[in-house]
């Protein structure tokens, strides 16, 4: 019986993580502005979904515009 409560308090097994398998950024600049796309495909190997996370470091004066996923 006490196989079985030390069991239940085990933390679940780590899932693989997502793989990014494509990267690519492209930019355009003209008259002192700057178009950028950014495009990211990633796999996920674990049969479970998961979260990934995407960050940008962006100047002041930037923003974004037309962000899809």
């Amino acid at each position: 019986m006490i196989r079985q409560i030390i069991s239940l308090f085990q933390a679940p097994p780590q899932l693989p993580k997502p793989e990014m398998y494509s990267l690519r950024v492209e930019s355009q600049i003209k008259s002192r502005y700057a178009r950028t796309v950014v495009s990211s495909r990633l796999a996920n190997p674990a049969n479970k979904s998961q979260e990934v996370f995407f960050s940008v470091i962006l100047p002041e004066t930037a923003f974004i515009s037309g962000f899809l996923m």
